[in-house]
């Protein structure tokens, strides 16, 4: 298998380490880190081989951005996953999070097409990342 693209929209960096330290164990992934949905849409713009985005929810809005009274950015990812989507209806976004009070439906309609919960479960990410991978190849 070629080695894969996985855009990461994530204010924690630093947090993503362990993950990306695993998943490397099993996947030739290029990681390519955004801090919010104009980077992330401009990077697909650039690069439209990218096999899929991993995002969080709770990250803090841009500071130019109208967040609609979600100042703490409560639903940030969701409201980025959706403008991408909008550009990119096909591009698949998973997002990876603490939040347990979000419904499914609110993920459907922000464009998120799987949602893990942390702590992950690694051998479920990592199954489900083998499978879209092989998907994305043929």
């Amino acid at each position: 298998m070629k080695k894969r693209s996985v855009l990461y929209i994530t204010d924690e960096r630093y947090f993503s380490t362990g993950l990306i330290s695993y998943l490397s164990i099993y996947f030739e992934i290029i990681f390519i880190f955004v801090e919010n949905d104009q980077q992330a849409i401009q990077c697909l713009r650039e690069n439209p081989d990218i096999d899929l985005c991993f995002t969080k929810i709770l990250m803090p809005p841009r500071e130019d951005e109208d967040c609609n009274g979600d100042e703490l950015g409560k639903s940030t990812g969701l409201r980025w996953s959706e403008r991408i989507k909008k550009e990119f209806p096909d591009f698949t976004i998973w997002s990876i999070d603490y939040r347990d009070d979000i419904s499914f439906e609110e993920f459907q309609v922000a464009g998120i097409d799987r949602n893990f919960m942390q702590p992950l479960d690694l051998d479920d990410f990592k199954q489900s990342l083998k499978k879209i991978l092989i998907e994305k190849a043929k």
